[in-house]
């Protein structure tokens, strides 16, 4: 890839990307996945805690999103609707494996969490502390409150987006953030170094990456194909 594709798929629009990809340029694909991997992981981590689940939903939501391509009309965001078909993915899996919903619990966190190699261990375990304690004070909150706070404070939608994506008032949407901050001020003196705690790291990005256009590839069919009347 030379400097000037670079620059270009830098550049280019969400639209004109669907429109190469509905056009037979099926590698484009990638350039929507980068740019929602971040958000689509937080949104699917708010209801599952299993990283491998999550991996192989947000592959899922990928490949189906692919698939129905043809049937995105641009009125909103690529991303919110993107995030729509996430939501929906994790809620059926939860429904078929008959799971509480307990996100936010990270199984091993030096490895999540990526300190300095050479920061002092005590400095270490003191932010180590701290990160957990953020952790499972978001944890502990209902479900209908953690996801909104995570939308907006986190990943820093606009109420307005939220309200479009979860099918809810802006009004509904800023009463439940306004609950999730006031249950977190009883728990946490400070909640400033949250997203951090949220990262999809690049090494998992260019795995799922890698996964999701190879499978794509692989298809006989483009999603323009598919939705013909």
């Amino acid at each position: 890839m030379g400097n000037n594709d670079i620059i270009e798929r830098r550049h280019i629009s969400d639209q004109d990307v669907i429109k190469r990809i509905l056009n037979g340029e099926k590698d484009y694909y990638e350039i929507l996945m980068r740019r929602c991997n971040q958000l689509l992981y937080r949104v699917i981590r708010s209801y599952i805690k299993e990283d491998e689940t999550i991996k192989d939903i947000m592959q899922d939501v990928y490949i189906l999103a692919y698939l129905k391509l043809r049937e995105f009309k641009g009125t909103s965001a690529f991303s919110t609707w993107l995030v729509r078909i996430g939501i929906n993915e994790s809620l059926m899996y939860l429904r078929r494996a008959k799971k509480s919903v307990t996100a936010f619990i990270i199984d091993e966190y030096e490895q999540t969490l990526n300190f300095p190699e050479r920061m002092h261990p005590e400095l270490k375990m003191i932010q180590l502390e701290s990160k957990t304690k953020i952790q499972h004070a978001i944890d502990t909150l209902p479900e209908k409150l953690r996801l909104v706070f995570i939308l907006i404070e986190v990943e820093r939608l606009t109420a307005a987006c939220v309200s479009e994506i979860l099918g809810l008032s802006k009004t509904n949407i800023k009463v439940r953030l306004h609950r999730a901050k006031t249950l977190l001020r009883e728990m946490l003196s400070d909640i400033s170094d949250l997203e951090s705690l949220f990262d999809y790291g690049a090494e998992h990005c260019d795995d799922l990456v890698v996964k999701v256009i190879r499978a794509i590839i692989e298809m006989d069919c483009y999603p323009l194909i598919l939705n013909k009347n």
